[in-house]
């Protein structure tokens, strides 16, 4: 194909190629940096919206790409005598070629039942996922059902994980805001109903979280982190005024244990086979986050992670569970019941 690059042709020359996703980590990872960011998410997974728009780019000094949306941009920003070179990316999965599901559907039922890993990359398109993690949360201990299928809700809470920035010059990697909507439902089992992870500035998030409350409905509490001293009371009170004064009840988040901590009731009750997950488009980056997550890890992104352990202790937070006592007498008899405030 080089060849072809160099030739007198007169014909534009390029270059197509096709490829599975590959982990940055491993031999050809060097496409991620082509992308991320645009065309997969920091998860890994395409963003459909953005498969098939073309990009320019040109190499600087340093050797890293510098991008743009047209030539102009670029040449606006580098100077009229740059030269950017033109890319897209299409993502396609086996759904996409329904003449190969048709003719050999015995493929997909291979494809669903490889390994979380290869699963991960060749069903799903994912280029981050590895074997990488601490194990605290495994796809396996998970059951996924209809939203239709959910039984009646005992108790109902999104808790969110905020953040107030954008990605700039600056910042180029900040965190997300995240909310994760959990329920208790009648069969004893803790249903995952959806989860939501974006980025704005404080305006937007506000908005974004009362347009979310709505959408929820009002027999879905709101938790809102409160960090210590008067910054996070300002902060926490910008969030919960506005859903108050609509109807909403708030919740607050003090987000004093470590995050490990914080996970683990989720961690165990997913293990132990009592957490059920709701089909969505946002399952396979709440999941790829989960396994992910490494309490040990410096940097890296859970805004997923806190904003689910959040959810899943406040909805398991039972009134009147921490003062039932473990010794017995007769004079107890005569107290109010302790377990009815039970639901």
């Amino acid at each position: 194909m080089m060849s072809r690059l160099r030739s007198n042709a007169k014909i534009q020359s390029y270059i197509k190629a096709t490829c599975n996703p590959t982990p940055k980590e491993a031999e050809g990872g060097w496409l991620h940096e082509f992308l991320e960011g645009f065309y997969i998410d920091e998860y890994g997974y395409p963003i459909e919206e953005n498969s098939g728009k073309i990009r320019y780019f040109i190499s600087m000094d340093d050797g890293t790409l510098a991008w743009g949306d047209s030539r102009e941009e670029m040449q606006a920003r580098y100077g009229m005598d740059c030269d950017p070179i033109s890319f897209t990316f299409i993502s396609a999965m086996i759904v996409d070629n329904p003449v190969v599901c048709k003719l050999q559907p015995g493929y997909l039922r291979a494809l669903k039942n490889m390994g979380r890993i290869e699963r991960e990359r060749l069903l799903y398109g994912c280029w981050n996922v590895s074997a990488k993690g601490s194990g605290y949360f495994q796809r396996e201990w998970i059951e996924f059902v209809d939203a239709k299928d959910v039984p009646k809700r005992k108790k109902t809470i999104r808790a969110w994980d905020l953040a107030s920035s954008i990605k700039s010059e600056v910042n180029n990697d900040p965190d997300s805001s995240a909310g994760v909507k959990i329920s208790l439902c009648e069969d004893g089992y803790y249903y995952v109903e959806s989860a939501i992870e974006f980025q704005d500035r404080p305006a937007g998030v506000l908005s974004k979280v009362l347009e979310t409350a709505e959408m929820d409905g009002k027999n879905c509490h709101v938790s809102i982190p409160k960090d210590a001293g008067a910054a996070g009371e300002f902060a926490y009170l910008m969030f919960a005024k506005p859903l108050i004064h609509s109807g909403y009840r708030v919740k607050k988040s003090k987000t004093r244990k470590g995050k490990l901590e914080r996970f683990m009731g989720f961690s165990n009750a997913a293990e132990n086979g009592l957490v059920k997950v709701v089909r969505g488009k946002w399952t396979d980056k709440w999941i790829a986050q989960l396994e992910n997550f490494d309490p040990d890890r410096k940097r890296q992104h859970d805004d997923l992670v806190d904003a689910t352990s959040d959810s899943y202790n406040l909805v398991n937070n039972q009134k009147g569970a921490q003062k039932i006592s473990s010794s017995f007498s007769p004079a107890s008899l005569t107290k109010a019941n302790q377990f009815s405030s039970f639901p």
